[in-house]
């Protein structure tokens, strides 16, 4: 299913407008999923897919919708900031823990840090390492 909807997005995402496509994703899947999911993003998607800042330089500013024309970028999670990844830091697990930023600041630290335990996520790399400038937040 998440196959289809990869080619059926390629096949259509560009027939009206040329300006990127974010594809934002909420991910519920276990980790042997996600590199699969990785898997089919970059094979059905190909050089569109956006997997690297665009330059030789670590990005400072979001590339403007004319430079990503006819491509497609990944909104999700990251393992660990673009900056770690891009200076060659990247963890050689196949997936580190990953905790969601705290929604509110009025808990104790006690109960802080047992909502961070609750919190945790794993996070294949593979598919950390697809979002490259559009980051998911916790507001």
């Amino acid at each position: 299913l998440f196959k289809d909807a990869i080619k059926a997005i390629k096949e259509n995402a560009f027939k009206t407008s040329d300006y990127p496509v974010i594809l934002s994703l909420e991910n519920h899947c276990s980790l042997e999923q996600q590199v699969v999911m990785a898997q089919h993003m970059s094979s059905i998607l190909g050089s569109a897919l956006v997997t690297s800042p665009l330059g030789d330089n670590m990005p400072t500013n979001f590339p403007s919708p004319e430079e990503l024309k006819g491509k497609f970028l990944i909104k999700g999670k990251r393992l660990q900031k673009l900056e770690a990844t891009f200076a060659n830091k990247a963890a050689d697990a196949d997936s580190v823990d990953v905790t969601e930023e705290e929604e509110s600041n009025d808990e104790s630290a006690e109960e802080e840090q047992k909502e961070k335990r609750k919190k945790k996520l794993k996070l294949a790399k593979e598919l950390s390492d697809m979002v490259i400038y559009c980051k998911s937040v916790h507001f």
